[in-house]
């Protein structure tokens, strides 16, 4: 008779599920825990226990009241080791960022999961712990984690996983890292979730706590992944078939060797990558034939696809009839040199050929499959058709990746638009209020530290750049890099209110030549740049246009239009801008009379104006 393999799990429903979806039939989940704080095992383990018995006080709540009973006690881990698993589960998902506190008048402490309960719930377990103590309570007070320092963040991590570690035997210990999902799939149907409420404190914890893992401890989440974001509010989880197959490998991996090894670790981990990023390509080609049909037939005998499979072209064939011209291979490795000149062949080859891709991926700033199309001259939907679905990141903070290849990693919580094959970065403290950010397909958003914008736009184009230096301060702009083009804003610069700032004329102008009309573009969108160096004041309403370089330390008057290169320490004003006055320097505070008082500025920006010997 095949043995019971028993397991136990702490942390959330993932973990549960996981075993439930990828079992074997002698699989058995013993006990699970859900949504408990890791701060308050850790406080109340070996501190003063609660005697609290008494069930019917949570009756109105959603946990099982034993297991509130056990968090109350300080119990959770002791319950977790009598239950003698072959294998403990630790998902790191939905740990509870925060505890409650009671302190009492003895000055005896008691340490419990911050939980929403009811006034009626929190009173009789006020009431239950007064009279078990025979103390009254002096103070209850939340703790957040995120509010303490760094030291005590990893303090208490270390000292959750030596506990658990001791405990529960780190042989039979496994850790589930959790990741964000953009999408929802079930029996093949997929679901799009456009406006995401992201719940960061995952990522947040997960950062903290990397630090003390070994990779062979831990079974890390796929890069891409297809489910549902719904854990934000419901708490619910559905991943997909490959994600539970590579659980459940590494489990038995754990089971079986007692120690996971990282080599086969890091091909678990690929395999399960590569069948997930299967399954997202085939589900995203059924989609965009749905979407698609009637302009391909159209133009069905010349479809070129530009994709990592051609299983599109399967698609194609065996619903519509339609047959694919040519395929060319592309992914995240490919040499766009290449797939450029073989594009421009077949091209030439065949002059009204359509390209399809389905898939975007990042190459680099102002590099991409949209570029090699636009320098050729190509119209999107006209000459080629690119998949890029809209996403909205709500009040996001961490590392973020999903199945179109978006990269962000934020140190600071933003709302963002994005769309395919975007890179973000986003340093810590820095703050956007009421503030649209739209990144498109290829596009590269740069923004350091402590830098505050507010009620404003930045809209970065395809295979576009826009960089904004740290302690930056940007109010009420409208910051546009359009496709192909690149914006670059230096640290410590500060934007007055209502700033117009555009990379490019964001249309095509042409010179009419003659009775042939022989057409001259005028405006190459290759040469569309905006710089605005270090420690730049831009006054109220200025414009600033295609070619504009203003050297650092400058100042422009409110109402200017810029639009050449400006040196540094000079004031600018007018329509278009002229120096005005030279070897000018200034500082952020209103109140010095001094510069010397402004270290910052007397030692990095107090300069005598380069060039440009009259003023004009």
């Amino acid at each position: 008779m095949e043995k019971t393999i028993n397991f136990a799990v702490l942390g959330t429903c993932v973990g549960s599920e996981a075993i439930i979806k990828a079992k074997e039939k002698n699989w058995k989940i013993l006990k699970n825990f859900i949504s408990f704080s890791l701060m308050a095992i850790v406080d109340s383990y070996n501190a003063n226990k609660a005697v609290v018995t008494e069930t019917d006080i949570f009756s109105k709540e959603r946990w099982p009241a034993k297991d509130l009973l056990d968090d109350i006690n300080g119990n959770i881990i002791r319950t977790l080791k009598e239950t003698a698993a072959d294998l403990y589960i630790i998902d790191l998902c939905d740990f509870r960022l925060a505890e409650t506190v009671v302190e009492l008048c003895d000055g005896r402490k008691i340490f419990y999961t911050y939980k929403p309960f009811s006034e009626e719930t929190e009173q009789k377990l006020c009431d239950a712990i007064e009279k078990h103590y025979g103390a009254s309570i002096k103070s209850k007070t939340i703790v957040f984690f995120n509010n303490l320092s760094l030291e005590k963040q990893r303090n208490y991590v270390k000292r959750f996983l030596r506990i658990i570690y001791e405990e529960l035997d780190k042989d039979k210990v496994l850790i589930i890292e959790p990741r964000l999902i953009i999408e929802y799939l079930h029996e093949n149907q997929i679901k799009m979730v456009k406006n995401i409420s992201i719940n960061s404190k995952i990522n947040y914890l997960i950062k903290v706590i990397y630090g003390f893992l070994k990779e062979s401890e831990y079974i890390k989440c796929p890069s891409i992944l297809i489910g549902d974001t719904s854990f934000a509010t419901l708490f619910e989880f559905h991943y997909c078939q490959p994600y539970y197959e590579y659980i459940k490998e590494s489990i038995v991996n754990k089971l079986d060797k007692r120690e996971n090894d990282i080599n086969s670790s890091h091909e678990l981990f690929n395999k399960c990558d590569n069948k997930i990023h299967g399954l997202y390509h085939s589900i995203i080609c059924q989609t965009i034939y749905e979407n698609s049909i009637k302009k391909l037939i159209q133009i069905k005998k010349n479809i070129v696809l530009i994709a990592k499979s051609d299983y599109f072209g399967e698609i194609l064939k065996s619903k519509s009839g339609c047959e694919l011209r040519d395929y060319i291979y592309y992914d995240s490795c490919s040499d766009l040199l290449e797939l450029e000149k073989r594009v421009v062949d077949l091209r030439k080859k065949i002059p009204d050929c359509f390209f399809v891709v389905p898939e975007v991926f990042y190459h680099g700033e102002r590099l991409g499959i949209q570029k090699i199309f636009s320098d050729q001259g190509w119209l999107p939907n006209q000459d080629y058709f690119v998949y890029s679905p809209s996403i909205v990141l709500s009040g996001f903070e961490g590392v973020y990746r999903d199945i179109y290849n978006n990269i962000i990693v934020s140190e600071s919580k933003i709302n963002l638009t994005i769309t395919s094959g975007v890179f973000v970065k986003i340093g810590k403290s820095s703050t956007f209020r009421n503030h649209k950010i739209h990144v498109c397909g290829n596009g590269t958003l740069n923004i350091g530290d402590s830098v505050k914008a507010h009620d404003g736009v930045i809209y970065v184009g395809h295979n576009s750049v826009v960089s904004i230096g740290s302690d930056s301060e940007i109010s009420d702009s409208d910051i546009r890099s359009h496709n192909r083009t690149k914006i670059t804003i230096g640290k410590d610069c500060l934007f007055s209110y209502k700033q117009m700032i555009y990379s490019s004329d964001g249309h095509a102008i042409f010179d009419v030549c003659g009775k042939e009309k022989k057409c001259t573009r005028l405006n190459n969108p290759n040469n569309d740049t905006i710089n605005i160096g270090d420690h730049v004041w831009i006054g109220y309403r200025c414009h600033i246009l295609t070619g504009c370089d203003i050297g650092s330390g400058s100042i422009a008057g409110a109402g200017s239009l810029l639009n050449k290169k400006y040196p540094n320490n000079c004031i600018v004003a007018g329509v278009p801008a002229k120096i005005i006055k030279k070897d000018k320097a200034w500082s952020k505070n209103p109140y010095h009379i001094d510069l010397e008082k402004d270290k910052n500025v007397y030692n990095n920006y107090t300069n005598l104006t380069e060039g440009d010997s009259d003023l004009r």
